[in-house]
């Protein structure tokens, strides 16, 4: 069977390997500090990273049953709990 939501770890992996994820000290315009950034449109280029992210994405979105409005303070859990 396909597994339609990728692991943690894949996604780094292709996070990585696309240089999408990049470390080093950034500074975001709100004025807070981060060791890390991800460059999104570096992994969505190739299609097939695409595919994978996208379709685990809007898994995910089914799976949970409430999801918050944007600029909520809740957290979504990662990983997501997927019923048996």
């Amino acid at each position: 069977m396909v597994d339609l939501i990728p692991s943690a770890e894949s996604v780094m992996a292709i996070l990585q390997e696309t240089g999408a994820y990049r470390k080093g000290h950034f500074k975001y315009p709100n004025g807070k500090h981060a060791s890390h950034y991800f460059q999104m449109p570096l992994a969505f280029r190739y299609y097939n990273n695409a595919r994978i992210m996208s379709v685990g994405l809007s898994r995910m979105f089914r799976l949970e049953k409430a999801i918050p409005l944007c600029g909520s303070k809740v957290r979504p859990r990662w990983p997501p709990k997927i019923p048996q």
